[in-house]
């Protein structure tokens, strides 16, 4: 029988990184003066979910860091239509959902279930909420959960993060604060139902992958199958079908053996991350022209001028003269 993925295979914003990729795939090649200029390489359509990205994969690296006796999942699957929960951690302190924004140098604004990015009113605190639930769920199908699963909303590079008033179930964090405040945490775990809970979570049939790697929750009841999460600009965003987002490279067909279905789903990993990195030198490469054809137009304004000045005052001295 085909072996599923390992859930600890998926690597940080794999399901964006998925779509992102997919958007740009039929993006037409840039000129080279468009690449001289710095035009960015990104589609319109494709920038929210780069900027996402760029979110959960730095939270992800922020999460690396946490102790040993700390499980962290990314990308994890749920529902039928391609939702996903961009990290889940199992620790001594309990089961966390982590939901990640990435809002740079712009104002959050909290109070209870009232969230607010540059004043536009966002759903983040509802849909961590959901999130943690629809968790909670799946592991209760397989063992009585000791205490349920929390909550987090993430902010990554806010301009700043004020919380007026704690919202009543959602942990409300910059991503600078997450371990901290992880590890700082009772224990209310023993270490057999932390193993346990462990287990089930990384098992691919918990999440229902499919042979293709490809990754669906069939269990889910058709009430809570839609989540319509928001994207990195707080546009409403459905998260395409798991049929969308097969890997069509040489390892989409995982072997039987174990051990070589692990490596096939790191290569898969290996292969998305590689793939945007490439993308995302050019962006920087992109914005980096673009800053410097700025800082040339505005040395310009300065120097044409003052050049001009200087020819006349030049002129009119030599006409005085004669």
């Amino acid at each position: 029988m085909t072996q599923a993925l390992s859930m600890r295979q998926r690597c940080p914003g794999q399901s964006v990184i998925e779509e992102l990729l997919r958007l740009q795939a039929d993006s037409p090649a840039r000129s080279a003066l468009s690449r001289m200029f710095g035009r960015s390489p990104l589609t319109a359509a494709a920038r929210s979910w780069y900027q996402g990205a760029k979110g959960e994969i730095a939270v992800g690296s922020l999460l690396t860091n946490l102790p040993p006796e700390w499980t962290v999942l990314h990308a994890l699957p749920v529902g039928t239509r391609g939702s996903d929960i961009d990290h889940i951690v199992v620790g001594p302190g309990g089961v966390f959902t982590i939901n990640t924004k990435h809002h740079k140098d712009k104002k959050v604004w909290v109070a209870k279930d009232t969230l607010l990015v540059d004043g536009a009113k966002k759903d983040y605190v509802r849909d961590a909420e959901f999130e943690a639930r629809r968790v909670g769920k799946l592991i209760e199908k397989r063992m009585p959960l000791p205490a349920p699963v929390q909550p987090i909303l993430t902010f990554v590079s806010p301009a700043q993060l004020m919380i007026r008033e704690k919202p009543v179930q959602v942990k409300v964090l910059e991503a600078w604060q997450l371990n901290r405040w992880l590890t700082n945490l009772s224990h209310v775990f023993t270490e057999p139902e932390q193993d346990e809970i462990t287990s089930i979570l990384e098992d691919p049939n918990t999440w229902a992958v499919v042979a293709s790697g490809t990754v669906a929750s069939a269990s889910a009841p058709a009430s809570v199958d839609v989540l319509t999460s928001q994207s990195a600009h707080g546009d409403a965003r459905v998260t395409p079908t798991p049929a969308d987002r097969v890997w069509t490279g040489d390892s989409a067909l995982i072997p039987e053996d174990p051990d070589e279905s692990e490596a096939a789903g790191s290569e898969i990993s290996v292969g998305l991350m590689a793939e945007f990195e490439r993308l995302d030198a050019e962006v920087r490469s992109a914005r980096t022209r673009r800053a410097g054809w700025n800082v040339a137009g505005y040395a310009l304004l300065v120097i044409a001028p003052v050049s001009a000045l200087w020819i006349l005052g030049d002129m009119l001295t030599g006409a005085g003269g004669l």
